[in-house]
């Protein structure tokens, strides 16, 4: 592949362009830590409405406040006023929360939910059998972050409930090698005589280089993970299909397109 990285160049009279003479203006802090004057009252809970012990802070205008912590699951202390500030909730155990919430209005409150973590053992199964090779597995949620564990080094996986992108991807040994080649490229360079260009052509080598991992297994699947599939859970059996083993480079393509539709099963 080619890529092209385009740089911004200011010139004046054919000449790099020389700077002004300026000093730069830092913005003033708000200091809004230092402003908590607004009683507010934080609810904590887990999925069962039973409370958690939790630590409280407030983030505004790119400033993070901490505030305190729960007891009981209850927390009431001064904020300070923001219009559609961030209440960040972490507890050990549970799946960090974040809850936009104005606090302009005295004696507000606000109730937040958390997810349990579970900690579950992995074991991944390629066509049914039990597989100990390299493999790639990424559990990818809807809040973006991503859970991935190298197998068979990491066994563990740690999961709350929630949507998730589940992508497998199993790797073997190869020693096969992809020969020199050499592509033509061409690009129209102005002459700047209204508007003419002119066509220049160069080639581009490309050097031989050995390709020592290859993809023979793994599929994607979207699955949602409820709260009574993971506290019941003992581990997470997933089962993946095998791909041929490529020997040319259009093979090695074929699978990684292959690799998109195959499915993942998924069992606890």
């Amino acid at each position: 592949e080619i890529f092209q990285f385009p740089m911004a160049v200011v010139i004046q009279g054919n000449n790099p362009r020389e700077p002004l003479d300026s000093t730069a203006s830092q913005a003033e802090s708000i200091e809004l830590c230092e402003n908590k004057n607004t009683p507010i009252k934080i609810n904590v809970f887990d999925s069962n409405s039973k409370p958690v012990d939790a630590e409280i802070s407030y983030e505004c205008f790119g400033e993070n406040c901490r505030i305190g912590e729960t007891s009981s699951g209850k927390l009431e202390s001064d904020f300070p006023q923001c219009v559609n500030g961030f209440v960040i909730v972490k507890a050990k155990g549970f799946k960090q929360a974040q809850e936009t919430f104005s606090t302009i209005q005295d004696e507000s409150s606000l109730s937040i939910y958390l997810d349990r973590i579970y900690e579950l053992p992995v074991n991944l199964k390629l066509d049914g059998a039990d597989y100990g090779g390299e493999a790639i597995i990424n559990f990818i949620s809807e809040d973006g972050a991503s859970r991935t564990i190298v197998y068979p080094e990491q066994k563990v996986v740690y999961l709350s409930e929630g949507f998730y992108d589940v992508q497998v991807q199993i790797y073997k040994d190869s020693s096969f090698e992809l020969g020199e080649t050499t592509r033509e490229q061409c690009v129209d360079i102005p002459l700047g005589i209204f508007g003419l260009t002119k066509k220049k052509c160069f080639d581009i080598k490309f050097p031989s280089q050995l390709v020592s991992k290859v993809l023979t297994g793994g599929g994607t699947q979207e699955y949602y993970l409820l709260e009574s599939e993971l506290s019941s859970a003992n581990s997470v059996d997933i089962n993946v299909e095998s791909l041929p083993v490529p020997d040319t480079i259009e093979q090695i393509q074929d699978n990684y397109l292959l690799y998109e539709i195959k499915p993942v099963e998924i069992l606890f």
